[in-house]
């Protein structure tokens, strides 16, 4: 018999094979600007009543998109690529769940082109999520399995290539569920939906650094939907519980923190499952999952207004994932700095900026900065180095023979990730480069004062035309001058930045002597 999402989502059955459904809005820009389109799928034990639908924001022109053995086993939840205008459905058939890829045509009416991303075999493993960063070029997605070793959370292309293993088993989850991604910062998010203590936990992009945000301890509720709105800084979320008081939307701080309980109970629906923010106009769409008449309901971000959407008036169907396909604006970041890293004064043949955005931002060439000042000329941009994912920017510039002030411009934001709000271009920190080099004004006995002494040691002071950096012994040496004379230079110290306090050691012989400056 067909293994139905239906069982893993009714609304006084939840147990640990839930199949969830993702929704994440794409901050992309999208190639149809005029989409605006909610997708859903409804899943049922029978075959014909499993279906993936588009319809108007406002529920108006409910299209039937794909049905049956075409769409899914289990179809549940969906993610939308805005840019690339495709649809990624999670199938959460125990037997052999997948995840599919469709081209959304006609504005949001039609899909075509579909391929498998993904499959798995393992019996009793569902896929349970699944999002999608197009301009990072990643789809992740979580399966859930009784046995620890099929909680299981991954990445691949936004073809299927390359599937990467980054998080699995106890050292994971108990119960991975829904997806949702911080672009800006290439963080994943992940819904454990275990009963006696569901989660919400977070990791990079690579897997790395994986810390429980937020904790939820009340017995036989499940965190299900998951949503991130990076650029406001919110995470949405809902729990489902056979206590339809613990039926809630919830909004917290990216970081797990001030709760805010948006609406709950009957206010909400009967059994919430994903949530999905439709970023153009400030919304929130909610799939409920009751088996008996489940849809799809609208809210304002603030959890109020409620509008229904879509009702599946099919007994023993349900709505299992909701996602928003529209236009919106691409997540960005601000320049915070662009500060020397070299003394303000120099002469080097190179000299480096560093450059601090508010959040991660990948893609810096050379080709996004330009330099501004008399000491331009001659001088190039070498090429952005990063060291933590993007945050800082070493950018280095060869200096030409041009005496003057040097500027480094953040110019454009081209092919960044993500973009620039900060209005370009920027200006970095000056430099003023000194081309001329510096002269010896003097070298003075300080001790002895006589020319003729028996003393072993002798101090000289070293003046040159302008400050210099700090020379050492090596930069000196002792000349006998018709004499045998040999010794060594000690420690040498500043008396200012031109002027120099050098230390001579006799070792061995007699006569006259004197300093000299060798490089």
């Amino acid at each position: 018999m067909k293994n139905s999402i239906l069982s893993r989502l009714a609304k006084f059955a939840m147990n640990r094979s839930l199949c969830l459904t993702l929704l994440l809005a794409s901050l992309g820009a999208p190639a149809e600007a005029a989409l605006n389109k909610v997708f859903f799928t409804t899943s049922n034990a029978t075959a014909s009543e499993d279906k993936l639908f588009s319809a108007n924001l406002d529920g108006t022109s409910p299209t039937l998109l794909d049905s049956g053995a075409n769409l899914a086993q289990a179809p549940g939840r969906l993610a939308f690529d805005a840019v690339n205008n495709r649809l990624y459905v999670c199938d959460a058939f125990t037997a052999a769940g997948r995840v599919y890829r469709y081209d959304v045509t006609g504005g949001g009416t039609a899909v075509t082109n579909k391929i498998t991303i993904f499959t798995d075999n393992t019996s009793g493993t569902a896929v349970a999520g699944v999002a999608v960063d197009q301009a990072a070029g990643f789809v992740f997605f979580t399966t859930s399995n009784a046995a620890a070793s099929g909680d299981n959370l991954y990445r691949c292309g936004l073809d299927g290539s390359s599937i990467t293993t980054l998080r699995s088993g106890a050292t994971f989850t108990a119960a991975p569920g829904d997806v949702a991604l911080n672009p800006v910062a290439q963080t994943v998010y992940v819904a454990d939906r275990f009963t006696a203590a569901g989660a919400i936990l977070r990791c990079g992009y690579d897997g790395s650094s994986q810390t429980t945000i937020l904790t939820d301890n009340i017995a036989s509720t499940q965190m299900l939907g998951l949503e991130v709105d990076a650029a406001n800084g919110f995470i949405y979320f809902t729990k489902s519980s056979a206590t339809a008081s613990e039926d809630k939307l919830i909004r917290c701080t990216l970081a797990g923190g001030s709760l805010t309980v948006l609406t709950s109970d009957a206010a909400l629906a009967t059994a919430p499952v994903q949530v999905s923010l439709d970023r153009a106009n400030n919304n929130l769409f909610v799939a409920d999952g009751f088996n008996a008449i489940g849809g799809v309901f609208r809210f304002d971000s603030a959890g109020a207004n409620r509008q229904t959407i879509y009702t599946n008036s099919t007994s023993g169907s349900q709505v299992s994932g909701v996602v928003v396909g529209t236009a919106a604006a691409p997540p960005t970041t601000t320049v915070t700095s662009l500060n020397r890293v070299n003394p303000a004064t120099s002469n080097l043949s190179t000299v480096n900026w560093t450059l601090t955005f508010a959040a991660a931002n990948t893609g810096v060439t050379a080709s996004n900065f330009s330099l501004s000042g008399a000491a331009a000329t001659g001088a190039t941009v070498g090429t952005p180095t990063t060291a933590n994912s993007g945050l800082t920017w070493n950018v280095p510039v060869t200096t030409g023979s041009t005496a003057g002030t040097l500027t480094l411009n953040l110019a454009n934001a081209t092919g960044t990730t993500p973009g620039v709000s900060t209005t370009l271009p920027f200006a970095g920190q000056s430099y003023t480069m000194d081309k001329t080099a510096p002269t010896l004004v003097s070298i003075v006995r300080q001790t002895p004062t006589s020319q003729a002494t028996t003393n072993t040691s002798a101090t000289f002071r070293v003046t040159f035309s302008e400050a210099v950096n700090a020379p050492a012994a090596s930069n000196f040496a002792i000349a006998a001058v018709s004499s045998s004379i040999t010794g060594t230079i000690g420690t040498v110290t500043a008396v200012n930045a031109s002027t120099y306090d050098v230390p001579v050691t006799i070792t061995g012989g007699s006569g006259e002597f004197r300093l000299k400056v060798q490089d």
